[in-house]
């Protein structure tokens, strides 16, 4: 359990403060829904037109960027020295980025097929928030960039820095991944994505290639969904527009594309550059 005692900490005091911010936005929401409900005006003609922005000014910049910029000025994160590596070391990212996006074109594919689907409420949310400028930033940029400092360099970071073994820690990360989501479509989506953002992260040490990943990732699925919707498929999946066929076609060269990559990418970097000691008995990572 000493092991786990830095995570612990982060989580303890980033939940503390994402409880602090809730009850803010409760109150704020309550004042919002008195102002917009009261006879028409100006101003509440405005706020009924602002909903998706304030979904992603909640969601990304209070319930994320807040408690990680505060944690990080406890010093429970370093992310100076996190941004600082990732800098220095981009120029041999290529492979691991390729690998990553590979993996989440194949996880896209698998979620077709399977036919999961995320709640009703949440479909019409992301709908609306793809269709403000402010809301597709949130989603293919922020969200991305503000939940890989979250999940990999805190989550995940922290756990390599107290001697977590690493397969351990990559599989606990991606399912905090997952389960913030707080759906089930979503869940399987982002923990199967997880274990790869993960894997890529251990190696490399970077930051910057986990980001890249996530948001080429959630842009491909906003394009997706908008196009979809701009032709009229918006109700269905990708296999009724190009065929079941070539969905598992994709699937099986994506997810083959991947793997012959990965093994690349673990010959690049044999020697995890995150941790100097890795233990010899760690045989996940070393069969990777």
């Amino acid at each position: 359990m000493k092991k786990f005692k830095p995570v612990l900490k982060f989580v303890g005091v980033y939940l503390l403060i994402v409880i602090a911010l809730s009850v803010l936005g409760i109150i704020a929401g309550v004042l919002y829904f008195v102002i917009s409900h009261t006879k028409p005006s100006e101003l509440s003609n405005m706020l009924s037109h602002m909903d998706a922005t304030i979904d992603v000014l909640f969601s990304d910049i209070f319930m994320l960027a807040i408690p990680l910029a505060l944690t990080w000025k406890y010093g429970l994160i370093d992310l100076a020295a996190e941004f600082r590596n990732g800098r220095d070391t981009f120029r041999n990212m290529k492979l691991p980025i390729l690998v990553g996006v590979l993996w989440f074109l194949a996880d896209t594919m698998l979620e077709d097929l399977c036919g999961i689907e995320m709640p009703e409420e949440l479909q019409k949310t992301f709908k609306e928030l793809m269709h403000s400028p402010i809301g597709a930033f949130g989603i293919c940029v922020a969200g991305p960039i503000l939940e890989e400092l979250l999940m990999r360099t805190a989550i995940l970071g922290l756990m390599l820095r107290g001697g977590v073994k690493p397969w351990i820690a990559i599989v606990i990360s991606a399912l905090a991944f997952g389960l913030m989501h707080m759906n089930m479509a979503q869940f399987v989506f982002a923990g199967i994505g997880g274990l790869i953002l993960g894997l890529v992260y251990y190696k490399t040490n970077n930051i910057f290639s986990v980001m890249i990943i996530h948001i080429i990732q959630n842009t491909f699925a906003t394009v997706m969904t908008l196009s979809m919707e701009r032709i009229g498929y918006e109700d269905k999946h990708l296999y009724d527009l190009i065929g079941l066929p070539t969905v598992v076609v994709l699937l099986i060269v994506f997810a083959s594309g991947s793997i012959y990559l990965l093994k690349r990418l673990c010959s690049q970097f044999p020697q995890p550059q995150f941790v100097e000691n890795v233990e010899a008995d760690e045989q996940v990572m070393e069969e990777c």
